[in-house]
């Protein structure tokens, strides 16, 4: 039993660590455009929770994709909730995209449950919409 706690505690930071080098990877898009920043992170943290889901599940035969799906999301905002939590008012704008790759994280497991190329191109458009619409929407409020 022991054995087991700590292979899954070693499963959560070695995901945790690779989902926030990711982050580390693609967090510049932010800098360029947030639309651009959803789509990238959004796709990107799609595709790794599915190798992640599919990487380590075969190495186990427990049910392991909750405790993935919560280190990559952990892995993810780890960084963010410092900034979010003294400067809110600032950080506001880029809410959006962490939501958005919250989502994905989500869509990534499902398409590894379902293992079907319609969920992967239904996801993924879900998520380049998504990021277009909620800054589209964001950008055309700020001119009322």
């Amino acid at each position: 039993m022991w054995r087991s706690v700590m292979k899954k505690k070693r499963l959560f930071l070695q995901v945790a660590v690779e989902s926030l080098l990711l982050f580390l990877i693609v967090c510049w898009t932010s800098g360029y455009h947030f639309v651009l920043a959803g789509i990238v992170e959004g796709l990107s943290f799609m595709v790794f929770t599915w190798n992640s889901c599919r990487k380590f599940q075969e190495k186990s035969s427990e049910n392991n994709i909750t405790l993935i799906v919560a280190a990559i999301i952990f892995g993810r905002i780890i960084l963010e909730i410092p900034i979010r939590t003294f400067d809110w008012s600032s950080a506001v704008i880029s809410l959006p995209v962490t939501i958005i790759s919250i989502i994905s994280i989500c869509f990534g497991a499902l398409c590894y449950y379902k293992k079907s190329i319609n969920y992967w191109i239904f996801c993924a458009s879900i998520i380049v919409s998504l990021s277009s619409l909620v800054y589209s929407l964001n950008e055309s409020l700020h001119f009322l």
